[in-house]
């Protein structure tokens, strides 16, 4: 009996801690603060943990009467606080800020004291609600969208008045990365009921808003002026009215009810009024105001929108034609008079003003920004009736109708006028690539023809593929492609491009051809050379590369310079004398002549004899020909074969036409032969984006009906060496280079010549190209110190070296702020030099690309470069202890470059002050009196004497460095031996600021020095916006904690109310912003904002003009709900069940 009756008094138990334990609902917005609310009895020793319960996460703990942080999950870190004032109270309510959805969960909140536990759960829900509802016709469909909302919403389609039809839409709902939804909605429109207002809801557990788009209506004018009424379906008091042309611009807005609209820049001579209903009254209106125009209504749940289709008549405008990019006028007149008016303006959108002038001046306040410097009147002309406007730098944007107001104390008078742009022909390329020749031609206005045509006149049926592109300046680009015929042979394909405004043509003569094994030729222009006058002259070698040029006949022609040995000279005729020439120089010389409206093009092809296997050096990734010649005859058959295993087929020719069905893969699209050549023997094959694989022997194999022959070309691959990049690294020179070919060869070596054995590793590695990269890591003596290290890199086709002078070392007094550094000696041994300085290896100082152009420093180092000298020798000013470092003087020509280092350090005092700017490298500076046993340790004070850096026995001991320090620490090891023991951090963090000590010990005696270290992340910009009534100011990334002040030009009494808020990241930096009300009282002050740390400080001004902010009041609400669960029985219990200590020891982790 007494056991029932005890598990009854636990069956009610139960019950009552199940009531007690009810979970308390708390509802969030998104991104903002929320308080997740709990309370206990007060007492001693008060322990709290906040946990998520789905996966036991620590979120907040608080003990020993402080924050306890060390295992909060990274996901709540800077995001949570307790009330702490309040604690003692029995509060231990949680704040959480910035709430994600993925904060939604179930909470618990742990509370103990000396006198009793207590646990209470808390669900959080969290609400992105819907803000704001987007509704826009297109065509017959409706589109009805919402972004950034919590949970999945729900949308719907309704009629107003109630309809049967059967609404056919389509609803896609998708998740953003944050987890919210963003809905859309297509509702296609009914042909049969056009009387109806569709209405679109889109809903969540939270609110709601619909969108009501009423049917459209059309109103036609003759006038300048008109009114446009809006909804009159309004039964509620609305808040908002926005007037719209054609849906995106917008034309006047209107906050509130009792709030002035606002007109947009654009429509501000448009706009003469909105009503009480809020109809919008137009003037000034022309033929570019045609359009929808749309009316928004809104209240707190719901948007009503009416669209007005606007049509006017027009008149006839003057039409003027202007070149692109050049002046043009835009004429006007009047009949004079005094007080004379005149206005520019561009009849589009908004009516931009073009150019203003009255009060016999220009006005052009209301100027739009792209006319801004491009206007101007003839003012001495104005008195004699002349308004018209002069623009310069014409644009395709510039084509428009512009219209002419001029006014007078006689009469008004308004002429239109149609500028219309052109952007001529200026040039026509031409190219032939295997079978098809390329015409094109680029930057013309308005979109231009392109025709082909043949000399002598040809029925074949010319096949081509045009294709035309537009810019982003509006022109177009023209190219099309011809397919030569290989039954006509002997004619010449004229290509011609024209527009309105003018054309040029280009004529491309048949391919001829020379034979020869003279190292002398010459390669004739085209006979019609004669035809045309004032010609320019072309050489080119297998299209892209330029022999010399001509601009006029009575000016000597230029030689380019890898020709300057094989031009021997140019005949009267233009014809090619060409000296020196190897099997190198086989392929095609193109002769261009052109004048104002035509180009002549005759390509020969100089083919040399050759022997067996012919060698063929051809660079990475660009074109090359595989010569092959035969005698020509009927029927011809070609087979480019790769002499590999299998031998694959990489080209084939018969039956008049390529045959690639056997064609490997590898070489598909990257083959041609110049079919056009082929009935005089021309078998040569051009392979495009040559790669290391494509090196090999080829076989040329070629038959007619008189006979087969075959012949082996080898072809060689190069990517020559481009750059070699040298580094030191403590005792260590690092030497490399990339993407190179063959294997290239790298070797060191001394100046003055040494016999020292130089230790190093060098490593090659071959990439996906085939390419190599090598780098090769020297270790230096100690016993000489003398040395100039020199790395050479090198393959079959060139070489490139790099010199490491000696490490010069230069003291300066602390209080001296200026030295010079020099460069090496051997400056005046290269010409045509490059000089670059650099500031402990990364940080460029400045560069000068060539001997005979002035130096450019860069933004850092302005305040430091007091100049170069002659000699390249750097002079600085300015100087701190941040300034201590290596200094590298780089002189390079096109085979060599030179290297000094300089390591420039400053006398200290004790606890030298050091300051270091985050992420970025720093030296800490130690030096000592240098003798036989070295140690050096450096140690982190501040952090317990954490090990930082240990060096003993000649090496690096790093067995005991703390964990932080790994990989980001190194001595100058090559100047150890003379007393330097500076630490080279990499990498510096906020954490790393704090005290260091460098101990030193030789057989002379032990020193110890101490170094501040002091982390700075400056503040590199500051942001300024403006929103409604408030301007806001931020920066991020700054370190130590800035100061944010606001101020007023002019200084004003006014009390500027701001809200600053701060927050510090994962990284200890500092992000910063502040919330500006700005005051109806006074609308001209310009407000700057200025932020600040010890290491600099920048300000943002922003001019806020009269009226241009309405300035509204806003009223909060706070309702604060307070919950009270008592919890005697849960303290009853636990003081029952449990010791004190064991209860506390139990749950002070949670």
């Amino acid at each position: 009996m007494a056991a029932d009756k005890f598990s009854v008094f636990l069956l009610i138990l139960k019950s009552l801690w199940t009531l007690i334990r009810a979970d308390v609902e708390v509802s969030c917005i998104l991104s903002e603060s929320c308080i997740l609310p709990c309370n206990f009895h007060p007492g001693a020793e008060t322990i709290i943990h906040w946990v998520q319960v789905a996966e036991n996460i620590q979120v907040h703990s608080f003990y020993y009467n402080k924050d306890q942080l060390g295992h909060q999950n990274q996901n709540f870190r800077n995001r949570t606080s307790l009330f702490k004032d309040q604690i003692s109270r029995g509060n231990a309510s949680l704040q959480l800020t910035g709430v994600g959805v993925q904060d939604q969960d179930r909470y618990k909140c742990y509370t103990s004291t000396t006198g009793r536990n207590k646990e209470s759960f808390i669900n959080l829900r969290v609400d992105a609600p819907v803000s704001k509802v987007n509704m826009e016709q297109v065509g017959n469909r409706i589109i009805c969208s919402s972004e950034g909302i919590y949970p999945k919403p729900d949308l719907t389609w309704s009629t107003r008045p109630p309809s049967n039809l059967n609404l056919q839409n389509q609803t896609s709902i998708q998740q953003t990365e944050q987890q919210l939804y963003n809905i859309s909605s297509s509702l296609i429109l009914s042909d049969s009921e056009t009387d109806l207002i569709y209405i679109c809801t889109i809903s969540t557990r939270k609110n709601w808003r619909r969108v009501s788009l009423f049917k459209p209506t059309s109103k036609t004018t003759s006038d300048s002026e008109t009114t446009i009424p809006c909804t009159e379906s309004r039964t509620k008091t609305l808040t908002g009215l926005v007037w719209r042309f054609n849906h995106s611009q917008i034309i006047v807005t209107k906050s509130g009810a009792n709030v002035k609209y606002t007109v947009s820049e654009e429509w501000r001579q448009q706009v003469k009024g909105v009503s009480e209903s809020g109809s919008l009254m137009l003037q000034d209106l022309s033929s570019h105001h045609e359009g929808k125009y749309s009316c928004e209504v809104s209240d707190a749940e719901e948007t009503l929108i009416t669209n007005t289709f606007l049509r006017r008549e027009k008149s006839q405008d003057t039409e003027v034609s202007c070149v692109f990019m050049e002046s043009c006028i835009l004429p006007c007149s009047f009949q004079s008079g005094a007080e004379t008016i005149i206005h520019w303006i561009l009849v589009t959108a908004g009516d931009p003003h073009a150019h203003s002038y009255y009060s016999n001046q220009d006005q052009l306040g209301l100027q739009h920004q792209r006319f801004r410097g491009r206007t101007s009147l003839f003012k001495d002309q104005i008195s004699r009736g002349n308004a018209s406007l002069q623009l310069t730098g014409v644009e395709v944007q510039d084509q428009d109708r512009y219209r002419c107001f001029t006014s007078t104390m006689g009469e008004n008078k308004e002429s239109l006028i149609n500028l219309r742009v052109d952007a001529p022909v200026s040039k026509v390329n031409m190219e032939q690539v295997g079978n098809r020749i390329i015409c094109s031609s680029e930057g013309i206005y308005p979109e231009p023809d392109l025709t082909w045509s043949t000399r002598p006149p040809s029925n074949l049926n010319l096949q081509n593929q045009t294709s035309i592109q537009q810019t982003e300046q509006q022109l177009y680009n023209i190219s099309s492609s011809l397919i030569l015929s290989d039954s006509e042979t002997d004619l010449s394909y004229i290509c011609t491009i024209s527009t309105r405004k003018n054309w040029r043509r280009v004529t491309l003569f048949k391919t001829t051809f020379i034979n020869g094994s003279n190292p002398e030729t010459t390669i004739s222009c085209p006979d019609s050379i004669t035809s045309i006058t004032g010609f320019s002259l072309t050489w080119r070698f297998n299209h892209s590369q330029i022999i010399l040029n001509q601009s006029r006949a009575d000016i000597s022609y230029t030689v380019s310079e890898e020709w300057r040995q094989q031009v021997k000279g140019v005949s009267e005729s233009g014809s090619l004398m060409l000296q020196d020439l190897s099997s190198h120089h086989e392929g095609i010389y193109s002769c261009e002549v052109s004048d104002a409206e035509e180009t002549l093009i005759t390509n020969t092809f100089l083919r040399r004899e050759k022997s067996q296997d012919t060698e063929v050096s051809c660079v990475f990734m660009e074109s090359c020909i595989l010569p092959c010649s035969f005698q020509s005859g009927a029927d011809p058959v070609i087979h480019w074969i790769q002499e590999t295993a299998g031998n694959p087929y990489v080209h084939s020719y018969y039956s008049n036409q390529d045959q690639l069905g056997l064609q490997d893969q590898y070489f598909r699209g990257r083959t041609s032969l110049f079919k056009d050549q082929i009935s005089r023997g021309n078998a040569s094959l051009q392979l495009t984006g040559v790669e290391v694989q494509d090196e090999d022997i080829y076989k040329c194999h070629t038959s007619t009906n008189r006979g087969s022959e075959d012949s082996l070309i080898n072809l060689r691959v190069d990517a020559p060496v481009s750059k070699v990049n040298m580094e030191q690294v403590g005792n260590r020179i690092i030497c490399s280079s990339e993407g190179i070919y063959p294997e290239p060869d790298l070797t060191w070596s001394t100046r003055p010549p040494s016999n020292l054995n130089l230790q190093n590793q060098t490593s090659i590695q071959q990439t996906e190209q085939q390419l190599y990269n090598i780098s090769s890591s020297l270790i230096l003596s100690d016993s000489e110190t003398d040395l100039s290290y020199i790395c050479t890199i090198s393959t079959h086709s060139n070489s490139r070296r790099v010199t490491l002078f000696k490490t010069i070392f230069t003291f300066i007094n602390g209080s001296n702020p200026e030295t010079t550094i020099s460069c090496p000696d051997s400056i005046t041994s290269i010409t045509g030099f490059s000089l670059t300085w650099r500031f402990n290896h990364s940080q460029i100082i400045l560069n000068q690309s060539r001997a005979d152009i002035s130096y450019t420093v860069s933004e850092e180092w302005r305040q430091q470069v007091k100049g170069v000298s002659e000699s390249g020798s750097l002079m600085l000013q300015d100087l701190s202890s941040h300034h201590e470092g290596i200094y590298s003087c780089e002189v390079s020509d096109a085979e060599e470059t030179l290297i000094t280092n300089t390591f420039l350090r400053r006398e200290k005092s004790q606890d030298t002050e050091v300051s270091c700017v985050f992420m970025e490298s720093c030296i800490l500076p130690c030096s000592f009196q240098s003798g036989a046993d070295i140690k050096i340790q450096w140690t982190q004070v501040t952090a317990g004497d954490l090990y930082v850096h240990v060096f003993y026995s000649n090496q690096d001991q790093l067995r005991h460095q703390n964990q932080s320090f790994i990989n980001r620490t190194s001595l100058f090891k090559d100047q150890i031996s003379r007393g330097n023991a500076s630490l080279q951090l990499t990498g510096v963090e906020v954490q790393d600021q704090g005290r260091y000590r460098c101990f030193t010990s030789t057989m002379g005696g032990k020193e110890e020095s101490f170094i501040n270290l002091r982390v700075d992340a400056p503040v590199s910009k500051v942001n300024m916006e403006q929103v409604g009534n408030r301007i806001i100011c931020s920066s991020e990334g700054i370190y130590p904690e800035p100061d944010l002040t606001w101020s007023t030009r002019p200084p004003s009494n006014l009390n500027l109310q701001n809200q600053t808020s701060i927050q510090q990241t994962e990284q200890q930096l500092y992000n910063i912003s502040s919330s500006l009300i700005l005051s109806d009282s006074e609308t001209d002050l310009i407000y700057i904002c200025t932020i600040s740390t010890r290491s600099n400080s920048r300000r943002v001004t922003l001019f806020i003009p009269r009226n241009s902010t309405q300035v509204r009041g806003i009223t909060g609400v706070v309702v604060v709900v307070i919950l009270a669960v008592s919890a005697g029985l849960v303290g009853y219990c636990c003081a029952k069940l449990f010791m004190r200590k064991g209860c506390m020891d139990a749950h002070r982790d949670g």
